[in-house]
């Protein structure tokens, strides 16, 4: 593993981080532990501990060695492989988490990059929050009706309303949030999809919408999974919406709890109503809900995808994101 550091002066190359095997199985262990939390709460103590060892185990391969070099408050990652899995703000950094000294924010190359960040959203337009209450998602309700009290000009579709033939096909909005239950496909990531009322959204659906939106928020469970293709080329949820026409996604890269998720969201668009930037209203959130939850599979699971700013300093411009033309089943 090496790492290319770039700013607005120089671009450095540190090699020798740690060795891919090494990474792969450290972000395999981290899985387990992370699946193990979700699934019973008797092994929470002790998955938690290992969640923690290996994310200093993780942080002190890739993140320590690299860290002198990173003088700046905003943070863009562009991982490979496995490290898409990689919680980046939960790394330990010293005594503090990354999280606590950068405002973080994931692409999925500087191509993609570009383009999100050349993307100029409105905030005076609409925002679209689609909910779907299930007897395992008691706070999906919570969740919505916070939005609205949050976020001006807010158009819901929640329970029985939130049905295929109501999500817009295209459009302008400042948010879009879904609250929802989500699957991934491994064998075909465009069958990846948003549970709805009566059937779901696809990620073979959106590339045939242009939905401009300045984030979209995908409040399920695993709406960060990836198929990492040849060529570092990422299939999800995430690539969908970006090539629909977010500007940035945030999603999340475990199975998060659902009253975690709804306290969340809470901070995230209150912090975002007060002005802040997608990528440092997450940031703040995380730090709030980790006081109450400080274990890192409550507080970590959802990232930012794309431009995390509204005003940033821009790298060059990049062509326009392909959508592809084969049929994607």
């Amino acid at each position: 593993m090496l790492a290319f550091i770039v700013d607005g002066k120089k671009v450095k190359l540190l090699r020798g981080l740690a060795s891919r095997r090494e990474v792969e199985q450290l972000v395999a262990r981290l899985r387990q532990s992370l699946g193990r939390t979700g699934a019973d709460t008797r092994f929470a103590a002790a998955a938690e501990r290992t969640t923690r060892t290996t994310l200093r185990a993780l942080s002190e391969r890739l993140l320590e060695p690299i860290a002198s070099e990173l003088t700046t408050r905003r943070l863009v990652i562009m991982p490979v492989g496995v490290m898409h899995g990689i919680p980046f703000a939960a790394l330990p950094v010293g005594d503090e988490c990354a999280g606590d000294r950068w405002e973080i924010t994931h692409a999925p190359g500087l191509g993609i990059y570009s383009l999100c960040a050349h993307r100029q959203r409105r905030r005076d337009v609409p925002s679209l929050v689609v909910g779907v209450p299930e007897p395992d998602l008691p706070y999906v309700h919570q969740e919505v009706r916070a939005i609205e009290t949050l976020v001006p000009n807010t158009v819901t579709l929640l329970g029985q309303e939130a049905v295929y033939s109501a999500i817009p096909t295209e459009g302008e909005y400042n948010f879009i949030h879904f609250a929802t239950h989500a699957m991934f496909r491994s064998d075909n990531p465009f069958f990846s999809g948003l549970k709805l009322a009566d059937g779901w959204l696809l990620g073979c659906d959106l590339y045939r919408r242009n939905l401009r939106c300045r984030v979209a928020v995908l409040a399920a469970c695993r709406t960060g999974a990836v198929q990492v293709a040849p060529g570092e080329e990422l299939l999800g949820l995430a690539r969908c919406f970006l090539a629909a026409g977010a500007r940035s996604v945030l999603v999340s890269l475990w199975d998060a709890n659902d009253a975690v998720t709804a306290a969340l969201m809470g901070c995230f668009y209150a912090r975002t109503a007060s002005g802040a930037a997608p990528a440092v209203a997450l940031r703040e959130a995380q730090t709030l809900v980790r006081q109450r939850w400080p274990d890192p599979f409550h507080w970590a699971a959802f990232v930012l995808v794309g431009a995390g700013w509204d005003a940033e300093t821009l790298p060059p411009r990049a062509g326009k994101l392909r959508r592809r033309k084969e049929p994607t089943p």
